[in-house]
């Protein structure tokens, strides 16, 4: 008999162990989620890039008007200015920002087609804590031997 009351003590002390041990690894727990929405990114031109009016002197080379001033065989450069774009958005956001070049194409001629090179004076800006950052577009324009005289224009696209 006595063994009978042994075997049935080990097996009330294993389930109450198998109980406890279960109850012990099992918890609950709460995570916290979280959302923020931002204010969308635009961007406005304020001052649109121009290469001026320039002659290119006729030494049979390509000339290059650039907006830092680094040109070479052109003549009677006049009024360059480089271009400004505002970028508003989420006070203290970083952006990324590029540009394409421009091909620029003549007005009211049949003359051959000038590439503008372009950059942004900062490609990953912080908006500051107004949300707003201003970026300058800066760019070298090639001129082709005998280029034809006329206003050539073009557009490029910038994707902040």
């Amino acid at each position: 008999m006595r063994h009978n009351q042994i075997r049935f003590l080990i097996l009330g002390l294993v389930a109450m162990f198998m109980s406890f041990s279960t109850s012990v690894l099992a918890y609950d727990a709460t995570v916290n989620v979280d959302a923020t929405v931002i204010t969308s990114l635009s961007a406005t031109v304020t001052t649109d890039l121009s290469f001026g009016s320039f002659g290119l002197i006729d030494n049979g080379a390509t000339g290059t008007v650039d907006t830092a001033g680094a040109n070479t065989n052109i003549d009677e450069l006049v009024a360059p200015t480089v271009g400004v774009v505002g970028i508003a958005g989420a006070a203290s956001t970083p952006v990324t920002v590029s540009i394409t070049n421009a091909t620029l194409t003549p007005d009211t001629t049949a003359g051959d087609n000038m590439i503008a090179t372009l950059s942004v004076s900062n490609t990953n800006p912080t908006l500051d804590g107004t949300g707003a950052a201003t970026i300058n577009v800066n760019g070298s324009l090639a001129v082709g031997i005998g280029q034809v005289a006329d206003s050539y224009s073009g557009t490029a696209t910038i994707t902040a």
